[in-house]
C-alpha cells in the first residue's frame, strides 16, 4: 500500500513537472509581467536575469536626439546592460534625495497562447517616466516559455523612444 502512494505521489510530480508547469495562461504571463516590474523597481537585477532563457536574444531599434540606433543582444550582454542601468538609477535616487527614482508602467497589449499554451507571444507598451515626465516608451513583443514554473523569456524586438527632457 506505501509502494502505491508513493507511485502516486511520484506520477503527479512528474505530470506537474512535464506537463502543468510548463503550461502557460492569461494570469502566469500577467503575474510575470509584475513581478518584473517589482523586481526593477526594488534595484534586483540578478532577478531579471534570471526571467532570461539561456538562447535570449533582443533586437530593439531605439529613436532619439542621436537618430536611430538598432542593436540585438544575446542574454549576457543583455544582463549586463540591466545590472549597469539599475545601478545608475540607483546613483541617481540617491543623489536626488528620491526625486529621479525611474518609475515604469507596463500596459499588456496581447497575450497571444501557443495551443499547447507551452509559449506566448506579448505585444506591451512601457513608458518609464522621471519626476513625473515620460523620458522613455518601448513598443515590445515578448516570446515566453514557462519552465518549471518560472516564465521565461526568449527575447522579442522592441522599438523604443527616448525623449529629451524640456
Amino acid at each position: 500500500m506505501k509502494t502505491f502512494g508513493l507511485l502516486l505521489v511520484l506520477a503527479a510530480l512528474a505530470l506537474w513537472y512535464f506537463d502543468a508547469s510548463r503550461k502557460l495562461s492569461q494570469d502566469t504571463v500577467r503575474a510575470a509581467y509584475d513581478e518584473h516590474i517589482e523586481a526593477f523597481h526594488k534595484g534586483q537585477p540578478e532577478l531579471l536575469c534570471l526571467r532570461m532563457t539561456p538562447d535570449y536574444r533582443i533586437v530593439d531599434v531605439t529613436v532619439g536626439q542621436d537618430g536611430t540606433v538598432r542593436s540585438e543582444m544575446g542574454r549576457d550582454e543583455a544582463c549586463r546592460k540591466t545590472h549597469e542601468a539599475i545601478a545608475i538609477f540607483g546613483r541617481l535616487g540617491a543623489l536626488s534625495g528620491g526625486s529621479l527614482v525611474p518609475e515604469i508602467d507596463v500596459e499588456i497589449q496581447s497575450i497571444e497562447l501557443s495551443p499547447d499554451r507551452k509559449s506566448a507571444t506579448v505585444q506591451s507598451v512601457s513608458t518609464m517616466r522621471m519626476a513625473g515626465r515620460p523620458v522613455m516608451r518601448t513598443r515590445a513583443i515578448d516570446h515566453l516559455i514557462r519552465r518549471t514554473g518560472r516564465v521565461l523569456s526568449r527575447g522579442g524586438e522592441s522599438r523604443t523612444w527616448a525623449y529629451l527632457p524640456q
